[in-house]
Order: C-alpha cells, then sequence, then structure tokens
C-alpha cells in the first residue's frame, strides 16, 4: 500500500483554515460578492482577498483530484462511489438544508434591505436574481423565509457549499477518466524542467475565453468558466497522485515556480488596482495572463514546498485533519451571523476585522469539537468517519 502523504493532509488543513481569513475580509472587500458587507471598505483587504482567490480554490480541487486516486487504488470504482455520496453529496444537502439556510436568510433579506436602505451597490450573485423578488421579500422574517428558500431560486443560496457540488458533479462526470488514468499510473516521464510549465497556455486559453461569458458564479448549470477550469484543476490533482514523476518535476522545481507566481500575482494585482484606467479587452486579458499563471504556479510552488517540509504526522495535525470538511461546512455561517452584529458596531474598521477575526474560528470550532465530533450522527451527516 502506498506511504500516506500527510503534506497532503496539512495543505488540506492550511487550505480550509485560510477560509477564515480570507471570508472574515471579504465583508469589507471593495468587490460586493459575499453575503454581507460593510458600509466601510478596505483596498488592502481587497487585495489580499484577490491575491488568495488565484490559487485558492484550485488548490482545494486539486486536493480533491489527489485524494480521488487514492480512494480509486485503495477501494474500487462501486466503493469510492458510496464514498462519495457519504462523504460529499449528503453534507451538501444538510449543510444546504441548514447553514445555507441561515446564510441565505442574511444574504436575500438582510442584506437586500441593508442596500436598499443605505444605496449601496447589490452583488453580483443578487443581481443576477430577479430584484423585484428579492426587494418584495426585503421584510421577510425568517419563518417567511424558509419556505421560499425552499421553493423559490430567488432566494434559495447553496452558499460555499458550491465546492461540495461541483466536486461530486465532476467526480460523477470525469469517473470514466479517472478510472482510465489510474489504470496508467507511473507511465509518465518528465525529462525538462520547463515541461511542468506545459498546461499554463491552455489554461489562459479556457480562461481568458470562458470567462468572458461565464465570469463565475457558481450556478452549475450555467457556469462553463469555473466548470471547465475547476474540472482541470481536480484532473491535474489526480494525474500529480498516479503518476511520481510530475511529483518529482515539482520537487526540483517549486523554489522557481514560487517566485514567478508571487510576480505574477502581483502583476495581477496591479491589473486589479488600474481596472479604471484600461479598455475592457486588455484589462481582461492582462487579468487572465498573469492571474492564471499565478494560480498555476503557485499550487506548485505550495505542493513543493509541503513535500519538502510538511510530511509529518503529530496530534494536532489528526485533528485538524479530520475537522476540515465540517469546519469548511460551518465556517460560512460561524462568519456571516456574527459578522453581520459585528460589522455594526461603532468601531474601527481594523477593531471590527480582528474581533470578528477572533469570534469566527472559535464559534465553529466550538460547534465542531462540542456539537459534531463526539456524536455518530452530526459526524455522518457532516461527512466524517463514523466513531470506532
Amino acid at each position: 500500500m502506498e506511504e500516506r502523504r500527510y503534506d497532503i493532509d496539512w495543505l488540506r488543513i492550511f487550505a480550509t483554515y485560510l477560509l477564515f481569513p480570507f471570508h472574515v475580509s471579504k465583508v469589507y472587500d471593495a468587490f460586493p460578492d459575499y453575503p454581507i458587507r460593510s458600509l466601510d471598505l478596505s483596498m488592502p483587504l481587497t487585495y489580499f482577498t484577490s491575491f488568495v482567490h488565484l490559487w485558492h480554490m484550485p488548490l482545494f480541487f486539486v486536493l480533491a483530484g489527489w485524494s480521488l486516486y487514492g480512494s480509486l487504488s485503495r477501494r474500487g470504482a462501486r466503493a469510492v462511489l458510496r464514498e462519495r455520496v457519504n462523504r460529499i453529496f449528503l453534507p451538501f444537502l444538510v449543510g444546504s438544508a441548514t447553514f445555507c439556510l441561515v446564510i441565505g436568510y442574511f444574504e436575500r433579506v438582510l442584506m437586500v434591505r441593508w442596500i436598499v436602505a443605505n444605496h449601496l451597490e447589490a452583488s453580483p450573485a443578487a443581481a443576477s436574481f430577479h430584484p423585484q423578488a428579492l426587494a418584495a421579500g426585503k421584510d421577510l422574517t425568517f419563518l417567511q423565509y424558509v419556505p421560499k428558500f425552499f421553493t423559490s431560486l430567488d432566494y434559495f443560496s447553496w452558499s460555499h457549499l458550491w465546492f461540495l457540488i461541483y466536486l461530486f458533479t465532476f467526480t460523477l462526470l470525469w469517473f470514466p477518466l479517472f478510472r482510465w488514468l489510474a489504470r496508467r499510473a507511473g507511465t509518465m516521464t518528465f525529462r525538462r524542467p520547463w515541461q511542468l510549465y506545459l498546461p499554463i497556455p491552455a489554461l489562459f486559453l479556457m480562461q481568458g475565453i470562458l470567462r468572458i461569458w461565464w465570469p463565475g458564479f457558481q450556478n452549475l448549470y450555467n457556469d462553463w468558466g469555473n466548470f471547465a477550469y475547476y474540472s482541470t484543476a481536480m484532473i491535474l490533482g489526480f494525474l500529480l497522485a498516479s503518476q511520481p514523476a510530475i511529483g518529482e518535476a515539482i520537487a526540483r522545481e517549486w523554489r522557481r515556480a514560487a517566485v514567478i507566481g508571487v510576480i505574477a500575482g502581483a502583476l495581477c494585482l496591479w491589473t486589479i488596482s488600474h481596472r479604471n484606467d484600461w479598455a475592457d479587452v486588455p484589462r481582461h486579458l492582462c487579468y487572465h495572463a498573469f492571474g492564471t499563471t499565478a494560480g498555476y504556479t503557485l499550487v506548485i510552488g505550495l505542493l513543493g514546498f509541503a513535500r519538502s517540509h510538511l510530511n509529518f504526522r503529530n496530534r494536532a495535525q489528526g485533528y485538524l485533519a479530520e475537522s476540515a470538511l465540517p469546519v469548511y461546512i460551518i465556517h460560512q455561517a460561524a462568519i456571516v451571523i456574527p459578522g453581520w452584529a459585528i460589522m455594526h458596531l461603532s468601531l474601527g474598521l481594523p477593531l471590527r476585522f480582528s474581533l470578528l477575526l477572533a469570534v469566527a474560528p472559535a464559534l465553529c470550532l466550538a460547534t465542531y469539537h462540542l456539537l459534531v465530533r463526539p456524536f455518530s450522527l452530526p459526524r455522518r451527516l457532516l461527512g466524517m468517519k463514523p466513531l470506532r
């Protein structure tokens, strides 16, 4: 049996817990695409979230592809599909009907009321629905909102759990390809370091063309930019796990890739800072040229760094690795609910940001540790393995 790679677990932990500073920052982000949004915004936090956005979700899908290969190798096709239903689709349904129900009320009712009262720019997600229906529903109580959430797309939101339904869909859609790739494990060779960068032009074309029509609203049925890009990331992760030659190439090249990624990420942020000075076409092309390069090379850099320095296990790693999926499911509600109250406090932005960044992880981990981890039913509903 293949030796377990604890560096992959550490990367999954890192990606999951990075969601706290990332989404807390989104409350004060200049780009209005979060369930709640403060009146006062921060460009430094906007640059932080924009930089993380370049590589964060691609990393999640790469790690998911890696894990799928391990599961397929150990369990076989039928067992993997059953596992995906239990550990991805069931938590998606449960999380959508509980945590996303609450998040949706803040986004579709309280935030719309806030937007109307303060003449704010509506979020792109809200603008994609019928503004008349949202405006009519801005005075709904929570109990009045609940039936609308389950019966109307104007009010339904799967919020951050879009990742789970995309991951489940990709698994089913590409499963024949994954099985074919698994049968050819260990057949790839890399003779030159530059071969590691060959996917970048294709990824750029994918982003630069598809994002013109589908900029990134995660509704699954009409989101072909994300669909293609994240599908590719998951397939790359599967290849990385099944082809040791790729891992060896990354071990040799990750430092240079990380430097390229930081430079490309800085150039991408530069295009964002000058977004009002450029025509749409050159701005779009430059953003995705730099952004795609940064996203790919920074993921390579993180994979190489983790392999070199994080392939170890300790007690904290065991606890945090097991917590990753339930924390992912819970964390957004743990930010949105207290964040709504905190963003209205008469405090400076740094204090409100720091307070929410302290409260949200504490609330999320307390919920996980006290209400999920010790009990069989919550563990099953949130995708964890049963208690021994």
